[in-house]
């Protein structure tokens, strides 16, 4: 991360808001935080990267911010004068992109060069706060650096939104599967399953022995966005809704709390997603 600063975006702030910036300017410490992005540095792995996000999104962090008017001390309280504004401080990146410098504590935050005490200002901002300001239209940061002259781990916009809604998200699109329906706005795509669910699929088969209208039926695994679930693609001589509610109550009891969806195989998903896999179940094989 190259050392050069340049000035970050302009926000106008009332006295009440500037005094809420100040009373949080005391500095504070992230020792769990600290010793994590320490283990993520030396090992890189999802285990140790699942740790820091989980601890860096409810964190107290400190932002380097420069008032355009002096601070005053009073009854030992930092005072913002009236009309101050405030400015977050950027690092450039080596292939030109800006980002938010953040620190887990004021010794961190003092290791980075070329700051002049008498004008740079901490104040505590979560994870929260600095995804208010990436969605700033006029902004130009392209994410945070987190501990930028040690530790330097870099949260884009879209790995700051994971690391605060991607749970949630995960949640809303494993509900939709649970559902029968494949999650809206997000890449599906189908493979193998990981483990292959021998109860399902028996139970399956013995269901489709019953439903004259069925022809075949596939499995597959299937990822929507971070969610995983299982899908049986049905193909049926006749439009036959309660078939395919006859296979999902087979499947779902035992996919072992996986999220299972029943679609139709229509002729794309038999060009693109099938091709030539084997059917779990398939009507002429009978005997």
């Amino acid at each position: 991360m190259a050392k050069k600063k340049k000035k970050g975006p302009t926000k106008s702030r009332t006295q009440q808001e500037a005094e809420q910036a100040a009373a949080r300017s005391v500095p504070v410490t992230n020792p769990e935080l600290k010793a994590a992005l320490d283990r993520l540095n030396e090992q890189r792995i999802a285990a140790n990267e699942k740790v820091v996000f989980d601890l860096v999104k409810d964190a107290k962090l400190l932002a380097p911010v420069i008032f355009n008017e002096p601070l005053k001390a009073e009854n030992g309280r930092v005072q913002i004068p009236n009309g101050a504004q405030m400015r977050y401080v950027l690092v450039n990146a080596s292939d030109g992109r800006a980002f938010f410098p953040v620190f887990t504590s004021i010794e961190d935050a003092k290791k980075m060069p070329g700051q002049n005490p008498e004008q740079v200002t901490y104040i505590t901002r979560t994870l929260k706060d600095y995804e208010k300001l990436l969605q700033n239209e006029k902004g130009n940061a392209a994410g945070i650096a987190l501990n930028p002259m040690t530790n330097n781990i870099i949260f884009s916009k879209d790995l700051v939104n994971t690391v605060l809604h991607g749970e949630e998200k995960k949640q809303q699109q494993e509900e939709a599967m649970r559902n029968g329906e494949i999650p809206a706005g997000v890449p599906v795509t189908y493979s193998e399953p990981s483990v292959y669910p021998t109860a399902l699929v028996n139970a399956v088969y013995d269901a489709c022995q019953t439903l004259d209208s069925v022809s075949r039926v596939w499995l597959k695994g299937m990822s929507a966005g971070t969610a995983r679930g299982f899908a049986l693609f049905v193909e049926q001589e006749r439009d036959d809704q309660a078939a395919m509610q006859a296979i999902s109550e087979a499947a779902v009891p035992l996919a072992k709390d996986v999220p299972v969806v029943v679609m139709k195989a229509t002729e794309q998903i038999m060009k693109t997603v099938l091709k030539d896999d084997v059917a779990l179940y398939d009507k002429e094989m009978e005997f």
